[in-house]
């Protein structure tokens, strides 16, 4: 995912726990500060992921997941972007 995302230039990717560790958004924040496109990332809230990119612009944004077999839950994502 990071790999496919860097080669594009225009970063769109998403954060589900169980794809990438600390250390990875780590590499991938000093990977975006080099970087002369805009980009933006859509990840989940969380005080970690906030640390990591605390040098770009970062907007919150809370949204309803629907495709449930139970029922709607909110949800808080970061959107992290260099403009």
């Amino acid at each position: 995912m990071f790999s496919t995302c860097a080669r594009n230039r225009l970063l769109l990717c998403s954060f589900y726990e169980h794809n990438l560790e600390l250390a990875d958004y780590k590499r991938m924040a000093v990977v975006l500060a080099g970087i002369s496109s805009r980009f933006i990332i859509s990840i989940n809230d969380h005080p970690d992921i906030r640390e990591v990119f605390n040098n770009f612009e970062i907007k919150s944004m809370s949204l309803k997941y629907t495709v449930s077999k139970d029922k709607q839950t909110t949800g808080k994502k970061l959107l992290v972007s260099n403009f």
